[in-house]
């Protein structure tokens, strides 16, 4: 996709609040969370735009497995 000049969000691997808190500050908002091993759209939370959401996004992926992906939304 990146390729052919096709917007790809940066997105980074993220196992604990701390490690969240730094992708947040590294990738600005809006943010997508979701788990690495996501299906379906199961555990995946769009369009957050503040840490609050960003934290309950979070739990949520992590319901489905313990590696949680962070990327910018685009």
């Amino acid at each position: 996709l990146k390729e052919a000049h096709i917007p790809v969000p940066k997105g980074i691997t993220v196992q604990s609040l701390d490690e969240l808190k730094n992708a947040e500050e590294l990738l600005l908002y809006p943010l997508v969370v979701k788990p690495k091993s996501s299906h379906h759209g199961i555990g995946i939370t769009t369009d957050i735009r503040d840490f609050k959401h960003l934290e309950l996004a979070y739990h949520l992926a992590k319901k489905y497995d313990k590696q949680i992906i962070v990327e910018r939304f685009i």
